[in-house]
């Protein structure tokens, strides 16, 4: 205790801003709070909380923000308690240069711990996450599930549709509708030697499937450029012959991508399905090298891998690989059933369909078309592996977000700081005074943006009209107080009360003037212009670079606070 007394003695009398905001003791806490909170996030990290939360929203979606707050509202009330107890300005300290300036800004550094402790928290999780699933086991990960996933998909992973040949050039796949007595598609294509390709022309070319007739091509594009667009022209190259592997529904038709393996940021699970060239060239050919040589051996093997996997992480998995590749073995994979795969296995469920395999492993044909309902006989849970190799993906590859991490945490305690200092120097009749008459203010201003609406579109001018109307008097308004303000500091007219309520008002109305004023150039600016393609006029900004961002606002409202504190100091020096 003595020693605390002797360091804020020490701070005292060497450095009485820095005493006077309490800013070591706020600092060291908040430095606590980042260590405590990198340390909550890391030791509630776990596969199970892998599996069923996004450690992106986790802070702001739990309790723990709660808490935060909690927290932050009692150490605010307690700091502020010592901020206005020892007050430089009401106890007629001697006030030295930019007294105003390195206060504030010694708030915002005692504070900006407190107000961003979701950064060590999420880097907690993020460090955890990273041992929990390894970057190679991650890649080998996805190696495992695609493979495997290659037989333990949902039926409409097999349609013709999907299926992706080992070609150097796109395949595209027609179908003729019997309804319409047309083939679907042709008009995008070109032939060698015709303007169009029309497939009635070419019934040579046409391969039946399940009843269905289909043609498949490979093709090229050539792009014609334009002044106003781009043109492509996709033109036939050659024609695929009927094979044995061509069926409706086949494993050879699956050319899905689960996982990748490959470094990525923006994850975005629901795209995870999509053809992919890194599928095409990672595990198709594999793939389809067990298919036509009937390796039941290796495809077993992958489901193996596949539920060792899963067991790793204690995901819900009953699948009976020897069983299931005889299956698709003796189907020479193809005509799958839907109801042989439960891809959203839970642990309730698990029971009842081991149940259910032990009658259907007597006679599998008789369970398969003679029930009147069918249930699967196999499943797992996709869903918590992929919800792990999202949380994964995210630890590795996620970029610092500047403007959720730094940018917004400074934003809020700028305007926390703000909010503290006027109590340092305002008094308090004169701050009470203000606060009503900024009230009538803004109720008339919403008064008269309403006005300016409805004249707006009661006239048919419409939103540029508006914009302009609302930027112009926003600048008006802000202008007029900050005159008035300074007037009133620099004239003896105005007795120091009244210039005080001024002084409050502008105080309020500076950091947001340079917003006011860019808003106001933009809006001006703006002229339609003329889009000589679609002949239609719209709104351009003349200005190179978007100023209207919190990157190049929030800097200029700091200055421009800052540069107010110089009236503030004048007006504290001015007489009765």
């Amino acid at each position: 205790m003595k020693s605390l007394r002797k360091l804020d003695t020490y701070i005292l009398e060497r450095y009485p801003i820095v005493w006077h905001s309490k800013v070591v003791y706020l600092f060291f806490g908040g430095l606590l709070m980042w260590l405590a909170y990198f340390f909550i996030g890391y030791l509630i990290t776990d596969i199970e909380f892998l599996k069923t939360e996004d450690i992106n929203d986790y802070f702001f979606d739990s309790a723990v923000v709660g808490l935060h707050s909690f927290i932050f509202i009692i150490v605010l009330t307690i700091w502020a308690l010592f901020f206005f107890k020892k007050n430089a300005i009401r106890h007629y300290y001697p006030l030295k240069k930019f007294y105003f300036t390195k206060l504030f800004v010694l708030i915002q550094l005692g504070l900006l711990p407190y107000a961003s402790v979701h950064v060590p928290f999420h880097y907690g999780i993020a460090l955890k996450t990273k041992q929990l699933v390894p970057l190679d086991q991650l890649k080998m990960n996805a190696k495992t599930a695609n493979l495997a996933l290659a037989f333990l998909s949902d039926k409409d992973s097999y349609d013709i549709y999907n299926r992706d040949f080992l070609l150097s050039k796109p395949l595209e796949i027609i179908q003729f509708d019997r309804n319409y007595s047309t083939w679907t598609r042709t008009n995008n294509f070109l032939d060698k030697d015709s303007l169009s390709y029309d497939a009635n022309k070419h019934p040579d070319r046409t391969i039946q499937i399940n009843g269905t007739d289909f043609q498949f091509l490979t093709y090229h594009r050539i792009t014609y450029h334009t002044k106003c667009d781009n043109y492509y022209f996709d033109y036939v190259d050659s024609f695929l012959t009927m094979d044995s592997t061509f069926k409706r529904y086949s494993i050879y038709n699956y050319s899905n991508i689960r996982y990748s393996r490959f470094s990525y940021s923006r994850y975005d699970e629901y795209e995870s399905n999509l053809k992919s060239t890194e599928y095409r060239n990672e595990y198709l050919p594999t793939v389809h090298r067990w298919l036509k040589n009937d390796e039941k051996d290796s495809i077993e093997n992958a489901i193996s891998n596949f539920k060792i996997l899963l067991n790793r992480y204690n995901i819900v998995c009953f699948i009976d690989e020897r069983f299931w590749v005889n299956y698709l073995s003796r189907e020479q994979y193809a005509n799958f059933h839907s109801s042989l795969l439960n891809e959203d296995l839970e642990n309730d469920y698990l029971k009842y369909i081991k149940q259910n395999y032990a009658e259907a492993k007597i006679d599998l044909a008789n369970y398969m078309y003679h029930q009147n309902s069918f249930e699967p006989i196999f499943g797992y849970d996709l869903y918590t592996l992929d919800q792990i190799n999202y949380n994964a993906n995210m630890a590795f590859f996620e970029p610092f977000n500047i403007e959720v991490n730094f940018l917004l945490p400074l934003v809020f305690v700028f305007f926390f700081g703000l909010f503290f200092l006027i109590f340092d120097f305002a008094h308090f009749i004169q701050l009470v005074i203000t606060i009503p008459i900024g009230g009538a203010l803004i109720i008339i201003f919403g008064l008269a943006v309403s006005l300016i609406h409805e004249y707006s579109y009661s006239h048919r001018v419409g939103y540029q009209s508006f914009d302009v109307l609302l930027s112009t008097l926003l600048l008006i308004i802000s202008i007029i107080v900050l005159l008035l303000a300074i007037f009133s500091v620099y004239n003896s007219f105005f007795s120091k009360r009244v210039s005080g309520i001024l002084v409050n008002l502008g105080y309020v109305v500076a950091p947001f003037f340079p917003g006011f004023v860019i808003y106001f150039f933009e809006e001006h600016s703006k002229e339609f212009v003329l889009d000589f393609c679609t002949g239609e006029s719209y709104l351009k900004n003349s200005f190179w670079l978007d100023l209207l961002t919190p990157s190049v606002i929030f800097p200029l409202a700091f200055i421009a606070s800052v540069s107010y504190f110089a009236l503030i100091k004048k007006w504290y020096a001015k007489s009765e």
